[in-house]
């Protein structure tokens, strides 16, 4: 148990917490949902990010549509019948309030602010990881979207160096900072590579992964999260990219640090089905122990099919 760790505070959830009472009055202080959204700079379809939901009959039953200012402020609507003409998008929009859904930027905390020239010019590099708003339209006012993006920055922080003072991993997904407006913190900044270790599988193959060197690896990183009196809860495939190395076999990369937390704290997500021994509501280094052994397997049996595949 590291319940004194310094990160404990972020992942204790109370009925009455007094920061989010705090985030909700400063909130309340400007209605932001009044503002009309900027029609002009949206100029096509693709400029929308959309959430296409469906029934369990897999009927297309609405889309929800979100657009993003480049700084980050976010509007949104729902359709149940598709708009054909981009004017109809633009004129559903609603402005959402930043305090739903952004943290507010701690001001004693050191925060790594990404470099934002850097990211405009050379979008392709960066992944801009921002709060979850899927089901938006039914829970507006979700708490834990701004507390899981706050939690994870704090995290990414920790596993940078900035609070250990120690270097970061090469084989954790690179932090570049997080992005900060009118004083909320409104995404994570991350390294953008191309595959998971799912698609990699899919889309290039097992043939090139050297599956001891890149389970040696991926140990490494998780000792070194766990030094840090911090547990993943989450290792899976998916939480795993691949980087190619020009020279080398690929190498891994852990990544999706939403379920991270230290150890003996509540999580906000309790790992994903059929990567944990059994149901779990606390960190520990124990579910990333059984986690990378059920990876092991995963590789193993990989091998095995490629195997079978070639005679």
């Amino acid at each position: 148990m590291s319940l004194d760790h310094p990160l404990s505070h972020l992942f204790r959830r109370r009925s009455s917490d007094p920061a989010e009472i705090v985030q909700q009055k400063r909130g309340r202080r400007k209605r932001q949902d009044d503002e009309p959204p900027p029609r002009a700079l949206i100029r096509c379809f693709a400029d929308f990010h959309t959430i296409r939901e469906y029934d369990k009959t897999d009927t297309w039953e609405q889309d929800v549509f979100f657009y993003f200012t480049k700084t980050d402020e976010v509007f949104w609507s729902c359709t149940k019948r598709p708009f054909r003409r981009l004017a109809g998008w633009k004129g559903a929009l609603k402005r959402i309030p930043d305090h739903t859904i952004y943290p507010r930027a701690p001001k004693s905390a050191h925060l790594t602010i990404a470099p934002e020239d850097a990211v405009a010019s050379n979008p392709e590099l960066f992944h801009v990881k921002r709060p979850n708003l899927w089901f938006y339209e039914e829970h507006p006012d979700l708490p834990w979207r701004w507390q899981l993006l706050l939690a994870e920055t704090f995290v990414l922080e920790a596993l940078a160096g900035s609070k250990a003072q120690l270097p970061a991993h090469p084989n954790i997904i690179r932090y570049h900072g997080c992005r900060v407006y009118r004083g909320y913190i409104t995404a994570i900044v991350l390294e953008r590579l191309e595959y998971d270790l799912e698609q990699y599988v899919k889309e290039v193959g097992s043939r090139m992964i050297d599956k001891q060197s890149f389970l040696a690896k991926l140990r490494s990183a998780v000792d070194y999260m766990h030094s840090l009196g911090l547990a993943h809860n989450d290792i899976k495939p998916k939480n795993i990219m691949v980087r190619e190395i020009p020279d080398g076999p690929p190498e891994p990369v852990l990544v999706d640090f939403g379920s991270c937390a230290p150890f003996g704290c509540r999580v906000w997500n309790g790992g994903t089905p059929g990567w944990y021994e059994e149901d779990f509501n606390t960190s520990a280094k124990t579910h990333d122990t059984y986690s990378l052994g059920k990876l092991e397997e995963w590789l193993d049996n990989l091998e095995t099919a490629g195997s079978k595949e070639e005679s």
